[in-house]
């Protein structure tokens, strides 16, 4: 209760529950995508996109975690061949247009 006596809210009634067996990342993932008040589906198609990439890439969960993921980052790129700099605040903006892209791509096949 809060100082007014009114019930408090739980976290997970805010946002829903996030399972914390998820890597890292993904719970991250799932709290931005919630504090923007996306769709479900909108969250469904991020993090499906985010695990197929770490699948495609063989990563896993202990390679995701955020004080480790700029040097793996750094890695996966150096591996691409890609000469530009790359950080996360990038690579989200990546991931958010290949999402766009998807979901626009999926809408014209319907």
């Amino acid at each position: 209760m809060n100082d007014a006596g009114e019930a408090m809210d739980e976290i997970e009634d805010v946002i829903g529950f996030i399972d914390p067996s998820e890597p890292d990342v993904i719970q991250n993932l799932r709290r931005a995508i919630r504090g923007r008040q996306d769709t479900p589906e909108a969250e469904r198609v991020y993090v499906s996109n985010v695990k197929a990439f770490m699948r495609e890439r063989g990563l896993r969960r202990h390679h995701m975690h955020k004080d480790t993921f700029p040097a793996n980052l750094r890695e996966a790129v150096k591996k691409a061949g890609i000469h530009k700099h790359i950080n996360s605040h990038v690579f989200r903006h990546i991931l958010l247009h290949i999402c766009g892209m998807r979901e626009k791509l999926l809408s014209e096949t319907n």
